[in-house]
């Protein structure tokens, strides 16, 4: 600041800069595609191409979206699985001491940090979604119980 920075326009450039059309995407995402379990603290999206097609997706759109799953009361997992180029694109962010390194390690050809981590599946989004809802009850008891 003292170096003459205009603190405003660099809030705006970071914060405020969202198209209009990405807005309504994110309000899409949040109204339509957001499913919650609270039976595992978690909350995930699930994208297909044709939907981000219809919001004029660009890169970066989709950047942040999983983490409104973990503003969510209660909730300590948050995944957004998205269609790009015959692979599903997997993003698991997850709340202090709940790791989500494993899942991805283990089930989605994936790795990371503990609270971000990341994996693809070459199968389709529904069955993607469909292996992930099968592998939950493995860590039930990790999501349920407090932070390690």
């Amino acid at each position: 600041l003292k170096a003459g920075a205009d603190h405003s326009l660099i809030h705006d450039y970071i914060y405020d800069s969202y198209s209009e059309i990405r807005l309504r995407f994110l309000g899409y995402c949040l109204k339509d595609k957001l499913v919650v379990l609270p039976e595992y603290s978690t909350a995930y999206f699930a994208i297909t191409n044709e939907e981000m097609n219809r919001y004029k997706h660009q890169s970066g759109d989709l950047e942040g979206i999983v983490n409104f799953a973990l503003s969510i009361k209660g909730i300590k997992v948050g995944v957004l699985f998205s269609e790009r180029d015959g692979i599903i694109k997997i993003s698991f962010r997850s709340k202090s001491g709940y790791s989500v390194r494993e899942i991805a390690e283990k089930h989605f050809e994936g790795g990371g940090h503990m609270n971000a981590a990341g994996g693809r599946s070459l199968l389709s989004l529904d069955a993607t979604v469909l292996k992930f809802k099968e592998i939950l009850p493995l860590y039930k008891e990790n999501f349920l119980s407090p932070g390690k």
